[in-house]
This record gives C-alpha cells, structure tokens and sequence, in this order.
C-alpha cells in the first residue's frame, strides 16, 4: 500500500508578492518615523530646556576652629553622662546611675555580683 503512494514531482508555486512584502515593510517604517517624529516634537515643546542648577556659592565648610575647646566640650559631656543620674527609660523605670555608685553596689553583691536581676521564668512543662 506504501508503495503505491507516489510523491509529486513538482514543487508548489511560489506565492510570495515581494511588491506588496516591500510595500508593507515601507509602510511600518513610514509609520515609526511619523510616530518618532511627532514624539519628538511633544517631547520639544513641552519640556523646557533647562540643565542641572549648579549653586553660584558653594557654603564654607563646619570645620573645627578651636579643638581644645570642643574636646574639653566633649569631655564633660561623656563625665557628666559617667557621674550623672538621669532617666533611660522612665515608663520602665530604667535610670543611668554615676559609675562609683555601680562598682559599689555590685561589690557589695559580692560573688552574685553580676547574677541576673531577675530569675528566669520555669518552664511548667518539665
């Protein structure tokens, strides 16, 4: 039965019209160029030419002028923060202590000097 199948000899007919192929690839180039030109054009006329604006003075800048004055500023600061008593936290009643007044108290702990303030919550399961 394959045998008596016989293929053709000849080949389908060319079909393609390459006048109307070239005028359809003109015709879509036509189209973009119009297009890009007229985005072109919105583009011109409604952003103004303008570049980046570049300051005329530039300010001068924060340089220390007398650095035995600001360290002696720092210095205090961070002395007053050691000796000082102030507020961390005052809803959870947090306060900063002077740092002699944290050596004795740990020292006067003793060896549970630096144990937790608060014991850990037992586990009910175990």
């Amino acid at each position: 039965m394959a045998a008596d199948r016989t293929l053709p000899d000849r080949l389908e007919p060319d079909s393609t019209q390459p006048k109307l192929l070239l005028a359809i690839a003109g015709a879509v180039l036509l189209l973009l160029m119009i297009a890009f030109g007229v985005v072109s054009w919105f583009y011109t006329a409604e952003v103004p030419p303008h570049g980046p604006t570049v300051p005329k003075m530039f300010p001068s800048p924060r340089l220390i002028q007398d650095e035995s004055e600001w360290l002696h500023r720092a210095q205090t600061e961070q002395q007053a923060r050691l000796e000082g008593w102030r507020w961390i936290d005052r809803d959870k009643g947090l306060i900063a202590i002077p740092i002699d007044e944290a050596m004795q108290r740990i020292a006067a702990k003793g060896a549970d000097g630096y144990a937790p303030i608060e014991a850990a919550p037992q586990e009910s399961g175990r």
